[in-house]
């Protein structure tokens, strides 16, 4: 016995089951699929946004990182002169062809904020007002942070020499503050 099923089939059943396939597939894929790309494509442009707000941070912290180089290498003398060691005779020694007669006393040490401040009393001759300006320059461009302090007194003797009488702050990282 053969069976002729294949044979009856209604081809407008056939064309009506293959017309209810598509219609499920498609509402399948619109169902499914569809709000998927959405979230695809939202999440690809949340990537973008995310890459292009890395490169821009990369690229300031570039330019604050050359900036801070900048900064270390411009303060590094500074930085120098506040860890070099200060040694009153070795001052004297540099000081004493700005003056024809010069005298250097430690008075006192004390603590501000991150520093140690030496104060010395310092007292001089000289021949003339503008060599007391060679004698800053001198102090610009020692190899520690030293500053006059003042009041500056000033009087002139028998010989005509002006004696000056000043203070001399010299600052320094305090020995726990120093960074190797």
């Amino acid at each position: 016995m053969k069976s002729n099923t294949y044979h009856t089939i209604d081809a407008t059943k056939a064309a009506l089951f293959i017309m209810l396939s598509l219609a499920l597939v498609t509402v399948m894929i619109m169902w499914f699929f569809i709000p998927d790309i959405k979230n695809l494509k939202i999440a690809h442009m949340a990537q973008e946004h995310a890459e292009i707000a890395m490169r821009q941070s990369m690229a300031e912290l570039k330019m604050q990182q050359a900036k801070l180089q900048n900064v270390q290498e411009e303060h590094s003398r500074a930085l120098q002169m506040l860890q070099a060691p200060f040694e009153a005779d070795r001052f004297h020694n540099d000081a004493v062809s700005h003056f024809a007669h010069f005298e250097i006393s430690p008075v006192q040490s004390r603590t501000q904020d991150r520093f140690l401040i030496d104060e010395y009393n310092i007292t001089a001759e000289l021949r003339e007002p503008g060599d007391f300006y060679g004698f800053i320059n001198f102090l610009n461009s020692y190899q520690n942070a030293v500053e006059v302090a003042f009041p500056i007194h000033i009087h002139a003797d028998e010989r005509f020499l002006l004696n000056w009488r000043f203070g001399l702050q010299v600052y320094r990282i305090q020995p726990d503050q120093a960074r190797p």
